[in-house]
């Protein structure tokens, strides 16, 4: 399997994460509304789940929402986490809305989620975690390349 795509052209910033910086919620729109412009893209992380509400994506300007990866663990054809994860996905294509699945963990759940629209997928079974030098080859080129997940080969 071969991911690609541009390298990213600024980094991603987490409403989750961007939260936990703003004491005050009613400034955490302003703030976002001033890095957007700025090349920093905005995403739901563990969409689905506690603080990743739908009115975040009327709210804020969201690039990207992270399926939580709990939506993900059991993932299989006609299960409800199925359902919710194709509901995700139509809701944020229809958005304009690039999904990416964490936890995937399995060719059967990668296949499933392709299945349904799916963009990108995080997960420890397709690419280990990287050193700084491996990710920037990474970045240089725009793709790495996934064998079996036995060897997990990043192209050189």
């Amino acid at each position: 399997m071969e991911l690609q795509g541009p390298a990213p052209s600024g980094p991603d910033v987490q409403r989750r994460r961007l939260a936990n910086f703003f004491p005050f919620r009613s400034k955490t729109g302003e703030v976002i509304g001033l890095v957007g412009p700025r090349g920093i893209r905005i995403a739901i992380d563990d969409f689905g789940t506690g603080y990743s509400s739908l009115a975040y994506l009327r709210r804020f300007p969201v690039d990207r929402i992270k399926l939580a990866q709990e939506f993900i663990v059991d993932l299989v054809a006609g299960s409800s986490d199925a359902m919710i994860v194709r509901a995700s996905i139509g809701l944020a294509r229809t958005l304009g809305i690039t999904v990416i699945a964490e936890g995937v963990e399995t060719e059967q759940q990668l296949a499933l989620l392709r299945s349904r629209g799916c963009e990108a997928a995080q997960g420890y079974d397709l690419a280990r975690p990287m050193d700084a030098d491996q990710i920037a080859r990474i970045s240089r080129r725009g793709r790495i390349e996934i064998g079996s997940p036995a060897d997990h080969a990043i192209a050189a």
